[in-house]
């Protein structure tokens, strides 16, 4: 899919098969930010997202059922 080929996501970094996946485009206005987003999600207390801004960055959080944590080139 095209918005999948283009986030930053390697093959030994991808998550298993999830029981709802998630993608799609998302623009904060007043930043000018553009990007893609997706996640997968497989429980209550288990999740990833992943925002890709070109430029900007990107964004992964993730939360694998005992932490939490969050991957960002944005400060």
């Amino acid at each position: 899919m095209e918005a999948r080929e283009n986030l930053p996501v390697k093959a030994a970094d991808a998550p298993p098969p999830a029981k709802w996946r998630f993608e799609g485009t998302i623009h904060f206005v007043n930043q000018g930010a553009k990007g893609l987003i997706e996640g997968y999600v497989d429980g209550p207390d288990r999740w990833e997202q992943r925002m890709d801004f070109g430029y900007f960055g990107s964004i992964r959080t993730v939360l694998d059922g005992k932490q939490a944590w969050v991957e960002s080139d944005i400060q």
